[in-house]
């Protein structure tokens, strides 16, 4: 490599070592980009294919082509009081703030409320709605 001196400055020339070197170390990085990039590719592939075999389970055990939905016990409060109150004329437009859920055995008949509603097992759902 040769030095020359320009006004205060100094000017390496890299000459074909330094650009062999360069390109070397650019091409390294690319290959190491490429490669990261091909992995998260494939992981991402795998778990894709995993969830369209999961897919494609539940499919074969839901009877009628439908489909499963996973819901909270308060998002199923919640879906079932919308309905309700879709359904009434009374009732024009309604927000929900919360849904609190109740212990069922306040309900059943030892409880508090025990035969202020029929049906009562360990299976019903008591929520408190605002």
């Amino acid at each position: 490599m040769e030095k020359k001196e320009l006004d205060k400055m100094e000017v390496v020339e890299l000459g074909y070592r330094g650009y062999f070197i360069l390109v070397s170390i650019l091409l390294v990085c690319a290959v190491g980009i490429i490669g990261l990039l091909i992995n998260h590719l494939k992981t991402n592939g795998i778990e894709i294919r995993e969830l369209k075999e999961k897919v494609k389970q539940e499919e074969k055990e839901c009877p009628n082509n439908s489909i499963p939905v996973y819901l909270t016990k308060e998002d199923l409060a919640a879906t079932l009081f919308s309905n309700r109150l879709n359904n009434e004329s009374t009732v024009s437009e309604f927000t929900i703030d919360k849904v609190t859920l109740e212990d069922t055995n306040k309900f059943m008949e030892s409880g508090i409320y025990a035969n202020k509603f029929e049906n009562v097992d360990k299976n019903s759902i008591f929520a408190v709605i605002t």
